[in-house]
């Protein structure tokens, strides 16, 4: 499959020409990369023309590390992003939202300190949506720092799909969910197995468990790392048609839980529960190593934990 590349140095980039581009891309059958200079961009939108989507998008910072400013929305038949910082302040709705009809590829992706107070939208700070009837997605280097999201029960990390559209995998390795003031941390609808490995949970304030998982069809796994929330796991539960019972137990493996305890619908392998943390005193450094869109460093991230 042939690529039509689109670089962006200026805001004028944004504009016609971008949209030209992604019309030619569908047109040709092609793949559109769209190439960020290192620096500041405004808000970006990039939607296949086709229901289901039929092109492809590749997101990159070039040559560095691009900021976006504002909301980005994707949707395409295979969608990657990689080396993008979102910090976008005050949104009226989404604030990343991805969509594909066959994968979903980020490495190196941070939603920093955005702020909505919408209390009819439901968007979590990172939206993921399933377009296809067996979607994979494959994050690594993933930072969600800082973000006060108010409605519906908005998560940091959102996994979507339908009846029709779901994810069949999902793998998360090397993320940060820290400071996010969100009704929870991870919603799962829709999704066959979800996998993460090397994680820092910093959300001693979540008022929420940081995992909401809402069919009994969600096999989900934690690997390697920490988790410094209330409570860990929370099952959309009815008595009649899902009781608890339907819900597979969330598998635990190497993780220190700072906060959750033994009593929920989890099962832990080589464990530990330890008493709840403290918030860090700054979140200075987090947010300056998410901006840096480093590989992030579980063990020393847990020790900035009180």
């Amino acid at each position: 499959m042939s690529t039509i590349t689109h670089r962006v140095k200026t805001a004028d980039d944004l504009q016609a020409p971008l949209y030209q581009a992604l019309a030619d891309a569908e047109k040709q059958g092609a793949t559109l990369r769209v190439e960020l200079e290192p620096g500041r961009h405004g808000a970006l939108t990039l939607t296949s023309l086709s229901t289901p989507p039929t092109v492809s998008i590749e997101l990159v910072g070039a040559g560095g590390i691009a900021t976006i400013t504002g909301p980005l929305a994707i949707d395409g038949r295979a969608v990657t992003v990689r080396d993008v910082v979102v910090e976008p302040g005050r949104v009226t709705a989404g604030v990343v939202t991805i969509g594909a009809a066959e994968t979903i590829t980020i490495d190196g992706l941070a939603v920093i300190g955005a702020s909505s107070r919408a209390k009819d939208v439901r968007e979590g700070a990172l939206h993921l949506r399933a377009l296809g009837p067996a979607v994979t997605a494959t994050l690594a280097r993933v930072w969600l720092v800082g973000n006060v999201l108010d409605g519906r029960g908005r998560a940091a990390l959102e996994l979507e799909g339908s009846g029709n559209a779901r994810f069949a995998a999902v793998e998360l390795t090397g993320a940060v969910f820290a400071n996010n003031q969100t009704a929870y941390g991870v919603r799962t609808w829709f999704a066959r197995q979800v996998t993460m490995r090397s994680i820092a949970v910093l959300e001693p304030a979540l008022a929420q468990p940081w995992l909401f998982v809402r069919s009994p069809d969600t096999k989900l796994t934690l690997e390697d790392g920490v988790v410094a929330t209330k409570r860990l796991v929370e099952h959309d539960v009815d008595p009649d048609e899902a009781p608890l019972s339907s819900f597979p137990k969330v598998e635990v493996r190497r993780v220190t839980l700072r906060g959750p305890t033994a009593k929920e619908h989890v099962t832990a392998t080589d464990s530990t529960h330890e008493p709840a943390a403290k918030a860090p005193a700054s979140w200075d450094a987090v947010h300056d190593a998410a901006r840096k869109l480093e590989a992030p460093d579980v063990a020393a991230l847990a020790k900035l934990m009180r």
